[in-house]
């Protein structure tokens, strides 16, 4: 009877042990489902990202171009300007900041 009852109780271990192995085996594949999935998903995620990074970099690109062409036009304008100054008027300003300057000039 003990025989028999040991006999029994190995056979229940080799059961659990099996059972135990195929539970093993079958977590196993479930998480490499799940590893290539978040793999998949997070190279997905990175795409989208890559390309969010890509506008934003082409909308600041675009933004900073137009900035410097309204910028380049302003100076511009302000060359023209100057250009246009009469030679007497650049001369009076000249004098009045040398006599600022120089030591000794009448005022």
């Amino acid at each position: 009877m003990a025989d028999e009852l040991l006999g029994h109780i190995i056979r229940l271990e080799n059961e659990i042990q099996e059972q135990l192995q195929a539970e093993q085996e079958l977590a196993g594949r479930w998480l490499e489902r799940v590893r290539a999935a978040e793999d998949q998903r997070l190279s997905h995620a990175e795409q989208g990202q890559d390309a969010a990074d890509r506008a934003m970099l082409d909308a600041t690109r675009y933004e900073a171009e137009r900035e410097a062409a309204e910028s380049e036009e302003r100076v511009r304008g302000y060359c023209k300007r100057l250009e246009n100054i009469a030679d007497h008027q650049l001369e009076e300003v000249l004098r009045r900041h040398l006599l600022k300057v120089l030591p000794g000039a009448s005022r």
